[in-house]
């Protein structure tokens, strides 16, 4: 049985949901920006009643036509600010949307099961190493550089 954090996925569960928060103002999606504490902890409870199995955090912005970067230091503390939220209304495996190493440390420090590596692990080669040392699942995507 396959797993992710610790919610069985494949086989016999072949669907599973996934409920994300983007703490990102900068996000080209506006409609799913939700910045502001108790809005968290309201879409918080709103994902878990719509049944979602994971919740997914993302602190910057990744569309790659927009020029969204921001510090480790902002996307670090958006993503905690929203790791500590969730944990304190429930209790489904946090997912981190990060590709930089240190952010990705700081939220596996504060419980945090799954990292969600948008470069396939190839933005930050420090990323690597954080994984190794943790050892969380992983969710990496496909980096096509042109």
């Amino acid at each position: 049985m396959n797993k992710l954090g610790n919610v069985s996925v494949g086989g016999t569960n072949p669907i599973r949901l996934m409920g994300i928060i983007n703490t990102s103002p900068e996000s080209f999606y506006k409609k799913s920006i939700v910045t502001k504490k108790q809005s968290q902890v309201n879409f918080i409870r709103k994902i878990v009643d719509e049944g979602a199995n994971f919740i997914d955090v993302g602190g910057m912005s990744t569309a790659p036509y927009l020029s969204t970067l921001v510090s480790e230091k902002i996307e670090s503390r958006r993503i905690i600010q929203a790791v500590k939220k969730i944990q304190q209304v429930c209790n489904l495996p946090i997912s981190v949307d990060t590709c930089r190493a240190n952010v990705a440390k700081d939220a596996l420090e504060q419980g945090v099961e799954i990292i969600n590596d948008i470069s396939g692990l190839k933005y930050d080669k420090k990323m690597v190493n954080v994984i190794e040392k943790f050892q969380p699942s992983l969710i990496l995507c496909a980096y096509i550089k042109n």
